[in-house]
């Protein structure tokens, strides 16, 4: 169990980093239907603080990625992105 909760770690430390990297901006809208599920309260910190919305461009293309919901060994998310920008 350690293990996939280890590698599920390291796979939203990564996509944190790609956010981060690109900063925040505004981005398209999300389906309607959405929702998101607060993780439980025996999941580590280090996991569920990936719950919720975060957003970002890469490049030049806005995006939003949303994890709906979050265990020890998988997550359920959106990626949503917007049209190019020229600036």
């Amino acid at each position: 169990m350690l293990a996939k909760e280890t590698a599920l770690n390291i796979v939203l430390a990564n996509l944190s980093l790609v956010i981060l990297a690109v900063g925040c901006a505004s981005a398209p809208p999300l389906p309607e239907d959405m929702s998101i599920t607060t993780p439980s309260g025996y999941m580590p910190k280090t996991i569920a603080n990936y719950s919720g919305i975060w957003e970002g461009n890469w490049g030049q293309q806005p995006f939003k990625v949303v994890i709906e919901s979050i265990d020890a060994t998988k997550a359920k998310g959106i990626y949503s992105w917007g049209e190019w920008r020229s600036t």
